[in-house]
């Protein structure tokens, strides 16, 4: 039997006096080399003392650097093996660093970018600059075109100043920064900071509710298709959803199928007979065609009928569709995507007691609050019911419109019971005594806003913007004569 003992580790040889140069300039990198052998053939890594403590890091026999101070530099090398085994340091090799004599002017000057703000908003201004000699540098900002301001801390690299109030359009100011360093040379830059009043185009709706705020004849884009809407003759969210009423007295259905926003007559608009007197209107998807079809609740009886084949009348119930019952005398009906197949399904608001009752399972009958819905107390006596997509879901949740006050209350995280403002949507005021409530996703971005349809004027008012609050008819949508007193909102996709 035989072994071999292995050898002992042993440290790497002293290395030799760094090469390189023996002077440089402030901030001139210098390149140095050294070399070791190690007596067990083990690999090397190198590091540097640069003098004055400073030690490079592990690594090749060949390293780089400068310093940023004139005076005379011990530059010593150490190596290590792979076993950590460390060597002692070399000799060192005497380095003269001599200061730049000649002064270089301030380099990498930025006014900062050019900006676009408002009248009357403060405009801030962050300028930089860099020495090449690390000296100290000292700044002027000056105006150079536009309507005049007055410039706070000028003489600072951040200044400040009020932007001009200018009525409609926009005003360019042009900037200067000037850097320079203590041997007097300098460096400049400038920026401009363009000013638009808050009516650009002065057609009376404020840039930020204007979706065209330079053209004077446009400021809706219901449809989000990059046209205005007076160019593309849409009359605001028609685009999309279009109105209309039922008239409770005759059973008679107006639908705004021209999508004008305008009673046009029954050769342009649809005039149907679906219903009796005594019915409330609904409209829902009812097939998942992608298009609203028409129905009525019966409080009576509780009955539902839907136009199921969409050719507006009312069939036989193996046609269409007869449900119920599902509500009962004093309930208040609703259609809603609850369960998010597509497929709009019915339910009821009971006002005097504020309980809802959604058809979950989409089979038109009130089964147990185990299988169907059964939610609040959300809403009051006098309140009006509403239900939409307020959150974006793809699933409808119930809201209530109280129009003693003109206030909307949204049940936006969708659990059926009102959580307070904090949590659910408190809007308005948006309608008055009277109005009554629509609810519709107007611009087809997949969220529902409200609305509102005034019987005693025929006339519509829909939140385009969806901030909870009439905002006026260049910047919400105001639309009609369609209908009259005594008629019964209802909005749908007719087409």
């Amino acid at each position: 039997m035989s072994y071999a003992v292995p050898g002992v580790n042993g440290a790497p040889t002293t290395p030799v006096t760094p090469t390189g140069l023996s002077s440089a300039l402030v901030n001139t990198a210098i390149a140095f080399s050294t070399s070791a052998t190690d007596p067990n053939g083990d690999s090397l890594q190198y590091r540097y003392d640069w003098g004055g403590g400073v030690l490079s890091g592990w690594g090749a026999a060949s390293q780089s650097h400068s310093w940023s101070a004139a005076g005379q530099y011990a530059v010593k090398a150490q190596a290590r093996d792979s076993l950590g085994l460390e060597s002692a340091w070399s000799g060192a090799k005497t380095v003269t660093i001599s200061p730049n004599t000649q002064n270089q002017a301030p380099a990498a000057v930025n006014a900062g970018s050019d900006q676009t703000v408002n009248a009357a908003a403060t405009v801030s201004l962050s300028g930089s600059g860099t020495d090449p000699e690390n000296g100290t540098l000292t700044y002027q900002w000056r105006q150079t075109g536009g309507t005049s301001v007055a410039l706070s801390n000028a003489t600072s690299a951040m200044a400040s100043f009020t932007a001009p109030n200018i009525a409609t359009g926009t005003a360019t100011l042009t900037f200067e920064l000037r850097v320079t360093d203590e041997g007097g040379l300098s460096a400049v830059d400038t920026l401009a900071v363009v000013v638009q009043s808050p009516d650009i185009d002065g057609d009376g709706v404020p840039n930020s509710q204007d979706a065209f705020p330079t053209n004077p004849a446009e400021w809706k884009d219901s449809n989000g298709n990059g046209i205005g809407d007076n160019a593309e003759g849409e009359n605001g969210a028609m685009s999309y959803l279009s109105i209309g009423v039922y008239r409770p007295s005759t059973g008679k259905w107006y639908l705004d199928v021209d999508m004008n926003g305008l009673w046009s007559g029954c050769g342009l608009d649809g005039c149907y007979s679906f219903g009796a007197n005594g019915d409330w209107p609904v409209a829902g998807d009812w097939n998942n065609d992608g298009v609203s079809e028409i129905a009525v609740f019966r409080p009576r009886t509780g009955k539902w009928y839907l136009d199921l084949n969409a050719n507006d009348r009312l069939d036989s119930c193996s046609t269409d569709r007869c449900l119920g019952p599902f509500g009962m005398s004093g309930d208040l009906p609703v259609a809603g995507d609850w369960n998010g197949d597509g497929i709009s399904q019915i339910g009821v608001f009971r006002p005097s007691t504020g309980k809802w009752y959604l058809d979950l399972n989409g089979n038109g009958q009130l089964d147990s609050c185990g299988v169907d819905g059964c939610f609040g107390p959300f809403g009051m006596s006098g309140d009006l019911p509403v239900a939409g997509d307020w959150n974006g879901d793809g699933r409808a949740q119930i809201g209530v419109f109280r129009a003693s006050t003109g206030k909307w209350y949204l049940d936006l995280n969708g659990n059926g019971q009102w959580d307070g403002c904090n949590i659910d949507g408190c809007y308005g005021p948006f309608g008055v005594s009277g109005d009554l409530p629509v609810a519709g996703d107007w611009n087809a971005d997949g969220i529902t806003r409200i609305g509102v349809f005034r019987p005693s004027t025929g006339k519509w008012y829909l939140d385009l913007n969806g901030n909870g609050q009439l905002d006026g008819c260049g910047v919400d949508g105001c639309y009609g004569p369609f209908g009259m007193s005594g008629d019964r909102p209802v909005v749908g996709k007719w087409y």
